[in-house]
């Protein structure tokens, strides 16, 4: 019975080890294609990018500011890439599938493969080198910083998901060569047609077609940095988020509108056949059009009028120029002179840095600040007739001096005619005329009186000290000394405080911007900010406390500045037109030489001096600067002093001056005269470093400005009229 049962047993599992031979037979020999098939269709290919085209930056008439240009990257598999000059198997060993059927490896064993892969590896770096013309070296370093950056990223995301994982820029192709051109790309193909981890992708690079008038407003792009990848706020997205080998703004409108600008990448993946699979393919999402408020042929027209004026005035190193739409506060030109080419920056950079004299690096227009002098005068003018220390009527006798028993005192002497050491001596003067000659003695006795919180509560009505609205991280804000500001400095306020505040000299500082501004102020009675995004809502208006007798009276004085033969700005600024009358404010600003180049002394172990000269436009600048050549930070007892200064030849105690010129065009009615009841369309500031006369080097270019705007914007001054061109083909 024993045997029985045993032979039972033995022979269930003889016809179960048949039945599975019998189906391993099956699936291996007579349906073996049919699942190697199906194997393959579920092996795809590594997945591939499609990119995004940024947004474009487009001035109000449409014309393009700045787009993406077609371009070509030679690019690297990240594996290979993190291998680097001495990749192992595991490097080549996903490509041997792949070159198992090239010429040269037919009939060639696994290991010699993998081994003349590796070989290929090590000769890849030169030819990339070789392709662009640089040394090994430079590839080597693009290649690490590579590396570097994707493992930031799978740092970061390990942190954010709290286990380490792999991340998608792992399984990408990077640039080591960028932005070929189309002639090139076809060379790079057949170069490196040898290598299976290089690739030829279609790429883009930033190009700006206007050329220096437009680049500090528009801003620059660069490549995504560390802290960029940390706080991406698109982090999760695997599409949304920045790639290490991607751009982003960093300046300007690019850094502005970056999250408009910039778009959506696309993915699309392939099975082992390189059939599309469908259900993967990510569309890539562009980023969006930017269109700003400014005029770009108002714009290189203003840059070209400033080039002028500051070749006409060695002295001058540089300046700005802003124009405004007076009831919409838009900014039609913010320009700022020198600048630079954004195509040649990275070649010119070291020049632009060390250029410490005309300072091509700064965006003026918005970042650096002045005191304003005699444009904000008209400011304190209406604060005196609101607040009631002077009527229309009041008159204040000007001798040319606060105190003739102390004429060397900063903040008696009215101002002074030409480089005679005379000054100016105006009689008794209303509010009128003393806008009108610009009285430094009225504004003096105004100030005191006033006090420091009712001038600093009209300052800040005008938006002085704060942003205009206009949003660029360059923007400074300018000072508004009020008494908070005051105190919180441990600032005494005394009468020579206030006198110089009424004239636009202490601590009051202001942009350019917010000149203009001020300008738009003065001419509609209300304070707007600025816009420079057009589809952005125009901003609030508030009316600056004051009856239509007083804006009648701080506007006629205005309009005299320019039109009266005892005006500041009548002798070099008078302009005759049938349509619109020139209404403006000189402002002389004193300022200091402004530093160049430091001397910085320190001492080796032994106590021995040793000194070297940098250039710096800061004591600040200086220490970078030092920084970055020697490659240490300052000792303490570091002596860094400045050794030249602008203007050329300037001593550090002698007293320069800024000049400014800011106005507005006022229709003129059927008499020729300014017709009060009608909004001036326009306003502007212009300033010139250094140019030492507001009258005499600011009021020539304030008069050429408002010819050029009736040439651009045409008789209506219309911001949104055709080009020149279109109107008069």
């Amino acid at each position: 019975m024993f045997k029985l049962r045993l032979t039972y047993l033995l022979g269930c599992f003889a016809l179960a080890g048949v039945a599975i031979a019998a189906r391993l037979t099956q699936l291996q020999v007579f349906e073996a294609s049919h699942y190697r098939a199906e194997a393959d269709a579920v092996i795809k290919r590594r997945p591939q990018t499609l990119p995004f085209v940024r947004g474009r930056i487009l001035d109000r008439t449409g014309t393009i500011l700045a787009a993406d240009e077609p371009t070509w990257d030679v690019r690297v598999d990240y594996g290979i890439i993190a291998a680097g000059q001495n990749p192992d198997e595991s490097a080549v060993r996903p490509y041997l599938r792949s070159v198992r059927t090239w010429p040269r490896f037919q009939g060639a064993a696994d290991d010699q493969i993998i081994a003349a892969l590796k070989s290929d590896v090590q000769r890849t770096w030169r030819e990339l080198a070789a392709f662009e013309g640089v040394s090994p070296g430079e590839i080597e370093q693009r290649r690490a910083q590579i590396h570097a950056r994707v493992q930031r990223i799978r740092d970061i995301v390990a942190d954010y998901w709290q286990f380490d994982r792999p991340v998608r820029e792992e399984r990408e192709a990077h640039p080591l060569i960028a932005g070929l051109p189309e002639s090139r790309q076809i060379e790079a193909r057949q170069a490196f047609a040898e290598f299976s981890w290089v690739e030829v992708r279609s790429s883009s690079q930033r190009v700006q077609p206007g050329g220096a008038a437009l680049t500090h407003l528009l801003g620059r792009t660069a490549a995504v940095d560390r802290d960029t990848l940390r706080d991406d706020p698109d982090f999760a997205d695997p599409f949304a988020r920045y790639l290490p080998d991607e751009v982003h703004g960093i300046t300007g409108v690019e850094w502005l509108e970056e999250r408009r600008l910039r778009g959506r990448r696309g993915q699309l993946v392939r099975d082992a056949d390189g059939r599309l699979l469908e259900a993967e393919l990510v569309e890539p999402i562009n980023g969006d059009d930017v269109r700003l408020t400014v005029r770009a042929d108002l714009q290189q027209r203003l840059f070209e009028l400033l080039a002028a004026a500051t070749l006409e005035h060695p002295e001058v190193p540089g300046g700005a120029i802003v124009v405004v739409h007076v009831p919409t506060r838009d900014v039609l030109a913010m320009v700022t002179y020198p600048s630079y080419d954004a195509a040649d920056f990275a070649r010119s950079y070291n020049a632009l840095r060390d250029d410490t004299g005309t300072l091509p690096l700064r965006f003026r227009a918005a970042s650096n600040v002045y005191a304003p002098g005699s444009i904000i005068k008209p400011l304190v003018c209406l604060a005196g007739l609101n607040e009631g220390k002077i009527g229309l009527d009041t008159r204040i006798t000007c001798e040319g001096y606060l105190f003739p028993d102390r004429p060397d005192a900063r903040t008696s002497r009215c101002w002074e005619s030409g480089d005679t050491g005379v000054r100016h001596r105006h009689g008794p003067v209303n509010v009128e005329e003393a806008l009108r000659g610009s009285c430094n003695v009225f504004m003096y006795h105004l100030g005191m009186d006033l006090g420091l919180e009712s001038m600093t509560t009209y300052f800040h009505l005008a938006g002085l000290g704060s942003p205009t609205g206009v949003g660029l991280r360059e923007e400074a804000t300018g000072w508004n000394p009020d008494p908070y500001w005051m105190a919180e400095r441990d600032r005494a306020v005394t009468p020579g405080i206030l006198r110089l505040l009424a004239m636009g000299q202490g601590d009051v500082m202001v942009t350019p911007l917010q000149a203009a501004n001020l300008m738009a102020t003065y001419a509609e009675g209300q304070f707007r900010p600025l816009r420079i995004i057009a589809d952005r809502p125009i901003g609030p208006a508030s009316f600056l406390p004051a009856t239509h007798a007083h804006w009648a009276a701080i506007r006629n004085g205005m309009y005299q500045v320019v039109n009266h033969p005892e005006g500041t700005a009548y002798k070099h600024a008078y302009w005759r037109n049938a349509r619109y009358a020139l209404c403006g404010k000189t402002g002389s600003a004193t300022a200091p030489p402004r530093p160049t180049r430091y001397r910085i002394t320190t001492h080796d172990g032994a106590g021995a001096a040793q000194t070297v000269i940098l250039p710096g436009g800061s004591s600040a600048d200086a220490r970078q600067r030092f920084a970055y050549e020697y490659g240490r930070e300052l000792p303490d007892d570091a002596v860094v002093e400045p050794v030249e200064f602008w203007p050329p030849g300037a001593a550090p105690t002698d007293q320069e001056a800024h000049a400014w010129f800011g106005g507005f065009l006022q229709p003129l009615d059927g008499r020729g005269r300014p017709d009060w009841t009608r909004p001036a369309p326009i306003a502007f500031a212009v300033l010139l470093e250094y140019g030492h006369s507001g009258g005499g080097a600011g009021g020539p270019v304030g008069r050429r400005v408002a010819e050029l705007l009736i040439d651009v914007l045409g008789p209506e001054l219309d911001p949104d009229a055709p080009e020149l061109l279109a109107r008069h083909p």
